[in-house]
């Protein structure tokens, strides 16, 4: 019975999903497609822009 009740004390909720992210990959992309930009360059683009993001919305 107390492993039952110990059970909400070790849950760990879920991050919740953020479009924001989401967004800045679908509008990074749109050039690599459209072969405007190489694969690479878009990445550093990606992960410099979420990382932005990530740091100034840090909580």
């Amino acid at each position: 019975m107390e492993d039952y009740i110990a059970v909400p004390d070790s849950c760990v909720p879920r991050p919740s999903r953020d479009i924001t992210i989401a967004n800045i990959v679908l509008e990074e992309v749109e050039p690599y497609f459209a072969g405007v930009k190489n694969m690479d360059t878009v990445i550093d683009i990606i992960q410099n822009r979420v990382q932005l993001y990530l740091d100034e919305n840090d909580s």
